[in-house]
C-alpha cells in the first residue's frame, strides 16, 4: 500500500490552504473556520506573501478532536483533550501527586477532588486511543475500586466522588458509535429487575458498538415479563433477538426466572449472565467484558 502524500512531508511545512484541508479532512469549511476562530484549532504556519496554512500536524489535531467528538466527547473537552499534554489534575498542597504513567490513578484522585472537567479528559483520551475494553479493564474498574474500595461500605466519604466517577464513566461509554450507521439489532441487554447498577451493561453496549453492532438497550431493573415482552416485540418487527444480556450486580438482584423467561419463550437464543451478582455455574456467564463480546461475536457469526 502506497504511503499517504501527508505522510512523506515535514509535519511541521504550512502547505493547505483551508480549502484543501477541509477536502482532506472530508470536513466542511465552514467547521474548520468555526473550531479557529472558537478554539484557536487551525493553520499554524504560512509561506512567505501567503495566508496561514495548514501543516500535516495541524490536520492530525484536526482528526484527533474529531474522532474524540465522534465519540460523544463536548468539542471543548475534546480540543482540551487533543491539545494538552497528558499531565494529571492540579496537586493540592501536602497532597501526593497522582503517577502520570497511571491513568487510574489520575482519574481516583480527580474524582476525589470532584474535579470533572480532568476525569473527562482522560477518559475521553483513553477511549479514543486504546477503546472501550482497554480503558474499561485498565481505568474504569481499577479507579472505582480505589475511590470505593469493596471494604469501605460504611466510609460516607466515598459516595460523592464514586457517584461522580460512575456518571462520567456512564456518559463517556453512553458516546461512543453516537452518530455511527445503525444496523439490525439482534442483541437485548437489561438489568435484572430491581438492579439499578447499569454501568456494567453500558460498558458491554459500548464494547460491541465499537465493534460495529447495534445492541437493543433496556437499561436499569427490567422485570422478567417486561424482558419477554421486548422479545417478542423485537420478533414482530421483523428483527428478532438472538441473544440477550441479563445483568446484575449484586446476588439479591440475580433471578434465574429472567433467564428461564428467555430460554422458555426461545431456546434459539442465547441467554448470558453478567456482573458479579449470579452464582449459578450453570448459567451462561463470561469471565470478564472481553470474553462477553467474544462470545456474544462467535454467536452472531462476526468473528
Amino acid at each position: 500500500m502506497s504511503s499517504s502524500p501527508i505522510q512523506d512531508l515535514d509535519p511541521d511545512l504550512p502547505r493547505w490552504t483551508v480549502r484543501q484541508a477541509a477536502e482532506l479532512l472530508r470536513m466542511p469549511v465552514a467547521t474548520l473556520r468555526s473550531w479557529q476562530h472558537r478554539y484557536g484549532i487551525g493553520p499554524s504556519g504560512r509561506r512567505a506573501g501567503q495566508h496561514r496554512r495548514y501543516s500535516a500536524n495541524d490536520l492530525e489535531l484536526i482528526r484527533r478532536i474529531r474522532h474524540l467528538t465522534a465519540n460523544g466527547v463536548p468539542i471543548a473537552v475534546a480540543v482540551s483533550a487533543a491539545t494538552t499534554a497528558d499531565a494529571g489534575p492540579p496537586v493540592e498542597p501536602g497532597e501526593t501527586p497522582a503517577d502520570p504513567t497511571d491513568p487510574a490513578g489520575r482519574l481516583a484522585a480527580a474524582a476525589r477532588r470532584m474535579d470533572a472537567g480532568p476525569a473527562a479528559q482522560l477518559l475521553g483520551r483513553h477511549l479514543a486511543r486504546h477503546g472501550v475494553t482497554t480503558t474499561w479493564n485498565q481505568v474504569c474498574l481499577p479507579a472505582l475500586n480505589e475511590v470505593a474500595p469493596p471494604d469501605a461500605d460504611l466510609d460516607r466519604s466515598c459516595i460523592a466522588p464514586e457517584h461522580l466517577l460512575s456518571e462520567l464513566i456512564l456518559s463517556a461509554l453512553n458516546g461512543v458509535g453516537r452518530g455511527a450507521t445503525v444496523t439490525a439489532p439482534s442483541v437485548l441487554l437489561a438489568c435484572a429487575d430491581g438492579e439499578r447498577h447499569t454501568l456494567g451493561i453500558a460498558a458491554l453496549r459500548a464494547g460491541l458498538v465499537e465493534r460495529g453492532m447495534t445492541p437493543r438497550m433496556l437499561g436499569a431493573a427490567v422485570p422478567a415479563d417486561a424482558l419477554r415482552d421486548a422479545i417478542t416485540r423485537a420478533g414482530q418487527s421483523g428483527h428478532p433477538v438472538r441473544a440477550v444480556v441479563v445483568w446484575s450486580q449484586v446476588a439479591a438482584t440475580a433471578d434465574p426466572a429472567a433467564i428461564t423467561t428467555v430460554t422458555a419463550l426461545d431456546d434459539r437464543i442465547l441467554a448470558i449472565t453478567g456482573g458479579p451478582g449470579w452464582r449459578d455455574p450453570a448459567a451462561v456467564h463470561p469471565a470478564s467484558l472481553t470474553d462477553a463480546i467474544a462470545l456474544l461475536r462467535s454467536h452472531l457469526g462476526q468473528e
